[in-house]
């Protein structure tokens, strides 16, 4: 498979037979202020057999950078059967504050879509809101917590799971361009309680984490 990333939350996922596209969006200068950054050019048009929306913000409902007739998956939850298989759409929040159990959340997407590269960290999904809010930016892979190396999503889970609440933790990420950055980021156990969600033969289950 390639996995191309066009910024922000935009891929486009090639394989022997299909494309999938994600979350693509079209020319954001006008909606650039002085909050707002966006440092990516336009998603090209392209081809896609499927394409998947995940909520209606305009940097992420760009489709009409996808030509070829795709079947469209926009704003929804469900079951659904495609040209690649069934998706699954799950409802999940959408806030401007990202404490570090929404970090996992993210994380736990891309894994489960496209795992990262062995050895190479976690990979948060995005950053939905403008990066004055927070620096945990699409395309920066998680490497350390706390100076704890992290090669997968359960070293992750592992380095903060049993933190205080509203106890801070120190991510050591690097992005596509081989660029350090140390940021912090704090457990909100009361708003962002951890879970996991693992799909089983009985359905999705919700267990707590510690």
């Amino acid at each position: 498979m390639r996995i191309r990333w066009h910024g922000q939350s935009a891929y486009t996922l090639t394989g022997a037979e299909h494309t999938v596209a994600i979350d693509p969006f079209g020319d954001m200068g006008p909606l650039v202020g002085s909050r707002l950054r966006f440092g990516y050019p336009a998603v090209p048009e392209h081809d896609a057999h499927l394409l998947l929306v995940t909520h209606e913000h305009r940097d992420h409902n760009g489709v009409e950078a996808i030509t070829g007739d795709p079947q469209v998956v926009r704003s929804t939850a469900g079951r659904f059967e495609t040209p690649v298989g069934e998706v699954v759409a799950i409802a999940s929040e959408h806030d401007a504050v990202l404490p570090i159990e929404a970090a996992i959340a993210r994380a736990g997407v891309v894994q489960a879509v496209a795992a990262a590269t062995p050895g190479e960290g976690i990979l948060p999904a995005s950053a939905d809101v403008p990066p004055d809010d927070h620096t945990l930016w699409a395309g920066r892979r998680i490497i350390e917590v706390d100076g704890q190396p992290i090669h997968d999503l359960d070293a992750f889970v592992k380095a903060v799971s049993g933190r205080e609440d509203r106890s801070s933790l120190r991510l050591k990420t690097v992005s596509w361009n081989s660029s350090v950055e140390v940021i912090t980021l704090k457990v909100d156990q009361r708003y962002w309680p951890t879970y996991e969600l693992r799909r089983t033969d009985q359905g999705w289950k919700r267990a707590s984490l510690p």
